[in-house]
């Protein structure tokens, strides 16, 4: 399967919120940024301010079928200097294993690289995710460290693995 970002729409959110069906799915995806259950009108709002918010939104799409599986972002732009890779999900529980996720990964790495000319990038997953860490270190991120206590969930504090990587570092594939 090869991957391609597109922009993500008002029309993708019945779709994004089919993949969201739990509390820990929505925490696993977008930390503390959105209510259970995720509804059209959270994902409005979303969409509205990202650019002011300084982010992008993008679907993940198979070029050979044109169907969606993933959802990606990039937040926190600073044209030249710095970004990072959020909200990440392959949708289809049965996608996942395949390296849907680590396509995707390199997708938006590439994507703020050459169009935004970062110089690094970072992405943040919750530290007992060992398959999103797994993903991101597939896709050329180093782990920076351990963020204790990063979040507040209705279940207690978690911590959250940091990774970065670097222009420098980064090898297109």
């Amino acid at each position: 399967m090869q991957i391609e970002l597109q922009a993500f729409e008002a029309r993708d959110f019945d779709r994004l919120i089919g993949w969201i069906s739990a509390p820990d799915d929505l925490h696993q995806w977008a930390g503390l940024i959105f209510e259970f259950p995720l509804t059209s009108e959270q994902l409005q709002t979303h969409l509205e301010t990202a650019e002011k918010m300084h982010r992008r939104l993008y679907k993940a799409v198979d070029v050979e079928s044109g169907e969606a599986v993933g959802h990606a972002e990039l937040s926190h732009i600073w044209h030249g200097l710095s970004g990072r890779v959020s909200r990440m999900i392959v949708g289809d529980p049965a996608q996942r294993g395949r390296g849907i996720g680590t396509q995707m990964t390199k997708r938006v790495v590439e994507l703020g690289f050459d169009e935004f000319e970062f110089d690094r990038m970072d992405i943040g997953a919750i530290a007992t995710n060992e398959v999103a860490v797994t993903c991101y270190r597939n896709a050329g991120f180093r782990s920076v460290g351990i963020w204790r206590d990063a979040m507040t969930l209705p279940n207690g504090n978690i911590d959250v693995h940091w990774l970065t990587i670097f222009r420098s570092h980064w090898v297109a594939n």
